[in-house]
């Protein structure tokens, strides 16, 4: 009916217009700190005998940003932007921790990752044509419905691809321009959702850790995944089974069960002579069960949600360390010149924006330490 496809265009709009608010959003922020680089910041020391300008203790907060957009150079003269590197042969730091020493993944890690994106793929496609619920029809109307198929079992399993086909036939039968584009359009989108873009999703987070990017290329890459993140809704699917099962025999029986109490007594008789089962004595009811299909889905799920985490924290810190680095080093000179000088006090500790949860602290087990030469 209408309502739905009201509702499902707003959703859809509200999803669209999301990546177009968060992209300008960024462009805004990039633009902000490409402003803030440009202008001097006269009051920094040059040298140890310089005094502050200020009579305010120094913090990180002073320090000018570089934007993530600009090149930096690397120790061997080639710039950031030109550098290119891939993930899982980068070495990550913890400065904030005090630490000198460089983190790289374990050996096995790599082969993991391929190993974890293959099961997950095949997972996807499994989960997808495996079976996902069943409806069971009981009651009168089950009788009616065995009676019709020459009395095998009125049981139907239902997977997502055969749920987009049932909506493809319902659109072929009805045979009208609104519901062929009504139809199509919700069984195109559970396709894609539910099935493409998990796939996509896997194949973008592999290319992310193994393809060698420059720090553009892997910070639009990391935005392709952001995108595929926002439409993938394979747990929403597995949630909706699981309610729907759950609610759907109550619902179903409810239905029309104020018209079957007079029949009670004759419900009883027929069970008693063996004319119909316990289970039809009723009018109707759908018993609904979770099938094969979903307990794969939601391993799938479970294994894209931790690959996830762990690839993009990775690139998260890479990201992070890229675009603070020079505010470190300054902050580092600049808390050794005040050492110097020994009428100032040290850089207020609680001055210092705090450095968020980052790759090399959820995964440290993970990784392995490589001493700085």
């Amino acid at each position: 009916m209408w309502g739905l496809y009201a509702n499902l265009t707003a959703q859809l709009l509200s999803q669209l217009s999301s990546h177009v608010i968060i992209h300008y959003h960024r462009r805004v922020e990039r633009k902000a700190q490409n402003e803030v680089k440009d202008e001097p910041n006269e009051s920094l020391i040059e040298n140890g005998t310089k005094e502050f300008e200020s009579e305010a203790s120094w913090t990180l907060k002073d320090v000018p940003l570089k934007s993530s957009t600009t090149e930096m150079t690397d120790d061997d003269g080639t710039t950031q932007d030109e550098a290119v590197e891939a993930l899982r042969s980068h070495a990550f730091g913890r400065p904030h921790r005090g630490e000198a020493e460089k983190l790289h993944v374990r050996r096995g890690v790599n082969i993991l990752v391929v190993v974890v994106a293959v099961v997950l793929t095949v997972m996807l496609l499994l989960g997808s044509l495996l079976p996902s619920f069943s409806f069971d029809v009981q009651g009168l109307a089950g009788v009616a419905v065995e009676a019709g198929r020459n009395f095998e079992q009125a049981k139907d399993e239902h997977s997502i691809i055969s749920i987009a086909q049932l909506l493809m036939d319902q659109a072929r039968f009805v045979d009208t321009a609104k519901d062929y584009i009504g139809t199509t359009s919700i069984a195109v989108l559970l396709v894609l959702t539910a099935l493409i873009v998990p796939v996509l999703q896997t194949c973008a987070l592999v290319v992310q850790w193994f393809y060698p990017m420059t720090h553009g290329t892997r910070r639009r890459v990391e935005s392709v995944v952001e995108v595929l993140r926002a439409w993938q809704y394979m747990e929403v699917y597995v949630i909706s089974i699981v309610v729907g099962a759950w609610q759907l025999p109550e619902v179903s029986s409810f239905l029309i069960g104020s018209a079957c109490d007079g029949l009670q007594s004759t419900f009883a008789e027929l069970v008693f002579y063996g004319f119909i089962e316990a289970e039809d004595a009723q009018c109707f009811k759908v018993d609904a069960a979770i099938s094969s299909g979903s307990y794969v889905l939601i391993a799938a799920a479970v294994l894209l949600a931790v690959m996830n985490t762990f690839i993009c924290k990775a690139v998260g810190q890479v990201e992070y360390f890229s675009k603070y680095r020079e505010l470190f080093a300054a902050h580092g000179s600049l808390h050794r010149k005040e050492l110097a000088l020994e009428e100032r006090e040290p850089v207020p500790v609680d001055d210092i924006n705090a450095v968020p949860v980052l790759f090399t602290d959820r995964f440290r087990w993970l990784l392995r330490t490589q001493k700085m030469s």
